[in-house]
């Protein structure tokens, strides 16, 4: 693993490493959309038109993230209490 992306050497505990990030961190999305409507025309007389119309929108969204297990140093540890 390249140093500058392990946890153990960045700045301070209460801020995530954007390199252990961008190397560990995964997701995946998944968005389904489903969009219809109905239009219905019926002239009873010539001067009259009767105009029905539905729509319906539908999403269906769902997501997974998952990281890498990490094991800090001790080194890291130790530093820690002292912050």
């Amino acid at each position: 693993m390249d140093s500058f992306a392990m946890p153990d050497y960045y700045y301070n505990a209460y801020y995530n490493n954007p390199y252990f990030l961008k190397d560990n961190y995964r997701s995946l999305a998944r968005n389904e959309y489903l969009v219809g409507n109905l239009s219905l025309k019926w002239s009873p007389l010539r001067w009259m038109d009767l105009v029905g119309k539905v729509g319906m929108t539908g999403r269906n969204y769902s997501a997974k993230s998952w990281s890498d297990k990490y094991m800090f140093s001790t080194y890291a540890k130790d530093r820690s209490r002292l912050v």
